[in-house]
């Protein structure tokens, strides 16, 4: 970890405000954590459709994202920071797909929210001993793809590698704005000049059909495991 942060630090350096224009952008994991995979996260939730707050609402079976994407909700993964052999409420998880290769194939339901649907519950309730039972994820599991981030970067001429954002991002209507964070230039397939002052913003559920690529590396963090994610046509803003 200190590794890695003295790298990040050394990387900023002599960072320059970017420029603005409309293309290509590389999510790293945790940037792409925040502004794509807590959209899903919020909307799969019975709750939110129940609500109709979800932006899936209605969407079982059919396409919500690029066929690049497929994203697991996994309570068996070993040494997971979620995994768990019962849930709040004592059952044991299902393990669920909810987005396979772009199709939204399941929604997570506690005990409450599928007698509501009249079904049963997959063992997703979570929250602690003393709150009521709220429908929660396990491991969230975005599966790799087959580009490296080398030949993600070297497949763009000219756009923006976000490590971090820092912004806002609403998971019900999937609006978003914030800077980017170490990030970097990329220019002629090249890593370029470190940025700051850079803007970001769009929506999460309209990118997630704009998916162009997803690397075979992936960072585990707390309760998700995301790699880098390449979308195209967003609209970024320099200082």
């Amino acid at each position: 970890m200190a590794r890695k942060f003295a790298e990040n630090v050394v990387s900023s350096l002599g960072a320059v405000r970017g420029e603005s224009f409309r293309g290509p952008i590389i999510l790293a994991p945790k940037a792409a954590a925040e502004i794509l995979i807590d959209g899903i996260t919020s909307s799969v939730s019975a709750s939110s459709v129940q609500r109709e707050t979800s932006k899936f609402l209605g969407k079982l079976g059919q396409s919500v994202a690029s066929s690049l994407l497929s994203v697991t909700d996994d309570s068996t993964l070993k040494d997971g920071a979620a995994t768990s052999a019962f849930d709040r409420e004592g059952l044991k998880p299902v393990v669920l797909p909810l987005v396979e290769a772009g199709v939204l194939r399941n929604f997570l339901y506690d005990a409450y929210t599928a007698r509501k649907d009249n079904r049963h519950s997959n063992g997703h309730a979570g929250g602690g001993a003393s709150t009521v039972p709220l429908v929660s994820t396990t491991n969230v599991i975005v599966a790799p793809g087959e580009t490296s981030l080398v030949d993600m970067i070297a497949g763009i001429d000219r756009g923006v590698l976000a490590t971090r954002f820092s912004g806002n991002a609403d998971p019900v209507s999937g609006d978003f704005s914030g800077s980017v964070k170490g990030g970097r230039m990329i220019r002629g397939g090249k890593l370029a000049e470190p940025l700051c002052g850079t803007m970001i913003a769009g929506n999460t559920f309209e990118l997630l059909t704009r998916i162009t690529a997803i690397s075979s590396e992936r960072e585990r963090m707390f309760g998700s495991t995301v790699p880098y994610i390449a979308l195209e046509e967003i609209a970024v803003t320099g200082g």
